[in-house]
């Protein structure tokens, strides 16, 4: 099936960045280190979510209630495009409102 042509090398590249995450790194190699493992498991949802689509599609989807912290969430998405600003040599700014 096509989901281990992109499970396989995603859940590979997951684990050698968590094993460098016990590694001893100085502070901006950690905090990119984090930001790279976050990108993955984001990108690793996705595919997940994808699959679940074409699950939903051929009628075998079973949907599951998970808890999240919007804080983190918010936090990942940042330091994800602040990290492609400071490459495109631009300043990104984000504002939280609180509710």
């Amino acid at each position: 099936m096509l989901q281990h042509e992109f499970r396989t090398p995603l859940s590979t590249a997951i684990t050698l960045v968590a094993i460098l995450l016990k590694m001893p790194l100085d502070q901006a190699a950690l905090k990119q280190t984090r930001i790279v493992y976050s990108a993955l498991q984001l990108l690793n949802n996705i595919l997940n979510g994808l699959l679940d689509l074409r699950s939903s599609q051929q009628g075998t989807f079973v949907p599951k209630v998970e808890v999240f912290d919007p804080q983190e969430v918010f936090t990942l998405v940042e330091d994800i495009f602040k990290l492609d600003a400071q490459l495109a040599g631009i300043q990104l700014l984000f504002t939280q409102v609180s509710a």
